[in-house]
């Protein structure tokens, strides 16, 4: 991380809003725009980490092709877990009735949220923090570099395949995991040496992907 110790602290602090907004009932009409102004914020105070980001992906080129390739392993594996575990999370079918039933506004909001929004602070929430804490927090154990990764990668996919648990239900039907594949963004966040671009632009581009699938 190469924020100072304020920008790192006001973005923990937005990313914690973020999160309190998106697990409270509350309609999404009511918060879009406080979202908005939380994801605007995020992007401000992640600028110059961009900075380097896009620095070392120009620097990086021959490791772009782990994008298409994550983006083709998330359907494969989508697709695995969706025949093993037919019946859909809670979260999945909110969305959808959402989508097919919500006014204009909603809609919108909506489809910035899970192309856009949602991803951005998603990542930060999960990679940027939780597995790049796990991985500051073990280095000071006896593990080795190779283990810390393992650890860090596991660690951050199972909170976020927790955030995407809406009710009990989820567990007992098993539908928990269909959401395995969120792995793949922890695994290219390592490839990459930490940089947020690559599991960003993944999840953007299935997100989308997915959006797509559901409105057709």
């Amino acid at each position: 991380m190469r924020l100072t110790n304020q920008k790192l602290k006001y973005l923990l602090i937005t990313t914690l809003i973020y999160m309190a907004i998106t697990l409270m009932p509350i309609h999404i009409e009511k918060t879009v725009y406080l979202i908005v102004i939380i994801f605007l914020i995020s992007c401000y105070l992640l600028k110059d980490e961009f900075k380097y980001y896009w620095t070392y992906l120009r620097n990086n080129g021959k490791k772009l092709w782990l994008i298409p390739v994550f983006t083709i392993a998330d359907f494969l594996i989508s697709q695995i877990t969706a025949n093993l575990f037919p019946q859909e999370s809670s979260n999945e079918a909110g969305l959808e009735n959402t989508l097919h039933h919500g006014n204009i506004l909603i809609i919108t909001a909506m489809i910035l949220l899970i192309t856009v929004i949602g991803p951005l602070m998603e990542e930060i929430i999960f990679q940027y923090f939780i597995q790049g804490a796990v991985k500051k927090y073990l280095k000071k154990s006896t593990l080795n570099q190779h283990w810390i990764s393992i650890l860090a990668i596991i660690i951050a996919t199972i909170c976020f395949m927790l955030w995407h648990v809406d009710s009990l239900k989820d567990f007992t039907n098993l539908s928990f995991f269909t959401y395995i594949d969120l792995i793949l963004y922890a695994i290219i966040y390592q490839l990459t040496d930490d940089n947020l671009l690559y599991p960003l632009a993944t999840h953007i581009i299935w997100n989308t992907l997915g959006l797509l699938i559901i409105l057709h």
